[in-house]
C-alpha cells in the first residue's frame, strides 16, 4: 500500500511539472505582459527631455530585435528577397524625386499633393493609449477637436524631405531648449528600420528666446537628432528648413541629409523605413515651462501608432513622383475644394466647381473621397445621376461622366466615416456628352478627342436626380 501511495505521489509531481512547463511554453512573446503604459511620452521625464521606455517596452524591443535577427538569418540562408516582416502595417508614401526638385520655402510643394501623408486628427484620437501606442495623454479635457498634424515625405539620392502641416488655434512656443519640445508646441519623431528603432528628432517649429518672460520666439525651427531613445544627448542639427506661420496653422519644411539619420536610399526603396511621432499642444499661455506643471490645465499630447512600440510604426511606401501636370492639377483642385465640397444631395447636386482649365491627360485614374455627415445606408440608394468632368465650363458640355450608383459600394454607413471611390480615366470607363454648343465635336468619343478633353477640364460636379436627403462632403479629388 505504501509503495502504491509513493507511486501515485510521484506521478502527481510529474504531471504538475509538465503542466507548469506547458504554461510557460504557451506564452506569446508579442503579447504584452502588462497593460500598455499611459505615461505621457516625454513630458513625464522632467529633466531627461525624453520619453523613457518602461521595462516591459524595453523587453518587447529586445524580443522584436531577436525576431528580426532570426528572420534576417533565415532569409539570407534561403537566398530569398528580403521582405520586411512589418509590411502588413498601415503605410504612408515617400515620393521619389526624379522630375523636379523641392525648394525649402515652407510651402506644401505640388509633388506632395498626390501622396498619402501620416495624418493625425485630434477628433479621432481616443483618450489613453492602446497597445499600438496611439492615444491622447495629459490634460485631455483641453483637447482641441480641430487640431490636426500631417507629415509628408519625399527623397532623392542624398536627402529626405519632410513637410509638416499643423493646424493649431493656439500656437505657443515656450520651450527654452530644443531638447524639450514637449514643453511647447513641439513633437518627438522616431524612425525605425526593419522594425528596429534607429533614432529620432526633437522637432521644434520654434523655441522661446533668451528672456523667459518674452512672447517672442525663434524665427527658425530648431532640431535635435538622437540615437535610439537617447534624447538627453541629442545633437543640434542646422538642417535647411523654413516655417511659415499663419493664424491657425503652420507649414514646416526641412531637408535632412540621409547620412545624418542613418537611413539609406536602399532602406527606403526596400520599404523598411517606418515612422511615428508624438506631438504636444500647449493651450494655456500661462504655462511656465516647468514639465511638472505640463498636464495641469496647460496642455495635452497626442501619440501616433508605434510610440514606444516601434515595430507597429507605419511603413513608408515608395511612390514615383507624379507628372508635373498632374501635380499642378491636384494642387489647383485642392485649393478650390478647400476643407470640403458640398454638404448634401438634397435632391439634386453634391458639390459643383468651375475652375481654370487643368491638364489631366497623363492621369490614369481619379480618386474622390466622400465623408458621410449623417448615418445612412448607401446600399439603399436608387437614384440616378453622374460624377462629371467637363471641358465646356458646365455640365453636358464636352463632358465625361460616371454613374453615381458607384457610391453605393463605398462601404460606409456612419456619420463621420470616409471612403474613396477610385475611377479609371479610360475611354471605355466613361460616358460621353459632346453638348449642343460644341457641334464641332463628334458624338462618338475616340482616343484623340478623349485626350483633348482631358487636357482642358474646367468643371466638376457630383449629381444625383430624384429626391434623396443625403448629407455628404467631398473632401478631395485627386488624379494619379
Amino acid at each position: 500500500m505504501k509503495k502504491l501511495l509513493a507511486c501515485l505521489l510521484a506521478l502527481a509531481m510529474v504531471l504538475t511539472l509538465v503542466a507548469v512547463l506547458a504554461s510557460c511554453g504557451d506564452k506569446n512573446p508579442e503579447k504584452p505582459t502588462e497593460k500598455p503604459t499611459e505615461k505621457p511620452t516625454g513630458a513625464a521625464e522632467t529633466e531627461k527631455g525624453s520619453a523613457g521606455e518602461t521595462e516591459t517596452e524595453k523587453q518587447t524591443d529586445k524580443e522584436t530585435e531577436k525576431q528580426t535577427e532570426k528572420a534576417t538569418k533565415k532569409e539570407t540562408q534561403t537566398k530569398k528577397e528580403t521582405v520586411s516582416p512589418i509590411l502588413g502595417n498601415p503605410t504612408f508614401d515617400i515620393v521619389k524625386l526624379d522630375k523636379s526638385t523641392i525648394t525649402i520655402d515652407g510651402e506644401l510643394d505640388e509633388v506632395y499633393y498626390n501622396s498619402q501623408p501620416l495624418e493625425l486628427f485630434a477628433k479621432d484620437i481616443p483618450n489613453g493609449t492602446d497597445a499600438t501606442g496611439m492615444g491622447a495623454v495629459g490634460d485631455t479635457t483641453l483637447k482641441d477637436e480641430d487640431f490636426a498634424d500631417s507629415f509628408y515625405f519625399a527623397y532623392d539620392a542624398q536627402n529626405l524631405y519632410i513637410c509638416e502641416v499643423r493646424y493649431d488655434k493656439t500656437p505657443y512656443y515656450p520651450a527654452d531648449t530644443f531638447r524639450r519640445p514637449y514643453t511647447g508646441d513641439g513633437s518627438l519623431i522616431w524612425f525605425v528600420n526593419y522594425g528596429k528603432l534607429i533614432g529620432g528628432i526633437q522637432w521644434n517649429a520654434a523655441v522661446n528666446l533668451d528672456d523667459p518672460e518674452s512672447d517672442e520666439y525663434s524665427k527658425d525651427p530648431v532640431f535635435g537628432w538622437f540615437k535610439n531613445t537617447d534624447e538627453a544627448n541629442s545633437v543640434k542639427k542646422d538642417w535647411e528648413s523654413k516655417r511659415e506661420q499663419y493664424a491657425d496653422y503652420y507649414i514646416l519644411e526641412v531637408k535632412i541629409p540621409l547620412t545624418d539619420i542613418s537611413v539609406t536610399v536602399e532602406d527606403i526603396e526596400a520599404e523598411h523605413i517606418g515612422f511615428t511621432f508624438c506631438t504636444v499642444d500647449i493651450v494655456s499661455d500661462g504655462f511656465d515651462g516647468d514639465p511638472s506643471h505640463l498636464w495641469t490645465g496647460n496642455g495635452y499630447q497626442l501619440q501616433y501608432t508605434g510610440v514606444n512600440n516601434w515595430a507597429k510604426s507605419y511603413i513608408g511606401v515608395c511612390k514615383n513622383e507624379p507628372d508635373p501636370s498632374i501635380a499642378a492639377a491636384n494642387a489647383a483642385l485642392k485649393t478650390k475644394i478647400g476643407s470640403g465640397l458640398g454638404t448634401n444631395f438634397s435632391g439634386v447636386v453634391l458639390g459643383q466647381l468651375t475652375f481654370d482649365p487643368i491638364d489631366i491627360s497623363k492621369a490614369t485614374k481619379v480618386k474622390i473621397t466622400f465623408r458621410l455627415n449623417q448615418d445612412f445606408d448607401l446600399t439603399t440608394l436608387e437614384n440616378d445621376g453622374d460624377i462629371e468632368l467637363a471641358a465646356g465650363g458646365k455640365c453636358d458640355q464636352l463632358e465625361i461622366a460616371y454613374h453615381t450608383n458607384l457610391i453605393k459600394g463605398l462601404g460606409i454607413s456612419k456619420e463621420g466615416e470616409e471612403a474613396t471611390l477610385e475611377l479609371n480615366l479610360s475611354i471605355d470607363a466613361v460616358k460621353w456628352t459632346p453638348g449642343t454648343e460644341h457641334t464641332d465635336k463628334p458624338g462618338t468619343l475616340d482616343e484623340a478627342l478623349f485626350k483633348e478633353v482631358l487636357s482642358s477640364i474646367n468643371f466638376f460636379r457630383c449629381y444625383m436626380g430624384g429626391n434623396v436627403n443625403l448629407a455628404m462632403t467631398i473632401t478631395s479629388v485627386v488624379f494619379e
